[in-house]
């Protein structure tokens, strides 16, 4: 990888945002070639994409959105992300690394999120309200 970053995909979210919004956290991969404005933060680092994937996922999991509603006002700060916890890379990856998160059902991304978090089936209904 290497180079310029907008030579690769990346991982960003976005920092503007509100509690009252459904989903408070929003991540996504912005393809290669496109540049972004300031009130979307990129990863910097040079994560193979099948990472950059599941981060995504987590990201925009349930379990993740609940956490940031916690402590959010109008800005999904960097601090806030640095803190928010990840599960084990490597089970992260491949349980969530191999699709295009924005082409797997919810259901299905939040279901494989919260097992990695270790979140049961009804705790993760109720965080999905």
């Amino acid at each position: 990888l290497g180079g310029c970053p907008f030579d690769r995909p990346r991982l960003a979210y976005r920092d503007v945002t509100a509690q009252t919004n459904q989903q408070t956290l929003i991540a996504a991969i912005v393809p290669s070639g496109c540049a972004t404005g300031h009130s979307l933060f990129c990863l910097r680092n040079d994560l193979d994409l099948r990472t950059q994937r599941a981060l995504c996922a987590l990201l925009n999991s349930s379990v993740a959105n609940f956490l940031v509603r916690l402590f959010v006002s109008a800005h999904v700060t960097t601090a806030l992300i640095a803190w928010l916890p990840v599960p084990d890379k490597a089970a992260a990856v491949e349980a969530l690394g191999r699709r295009d998160p924005a082409r797997v059902p919810r259901a299905e991304l939040d279901a494989a999120a919260a097992a990695l978090y270790g979140v049961a089936a009804d705790e993760l209904a109720l965080l999905s309200r």
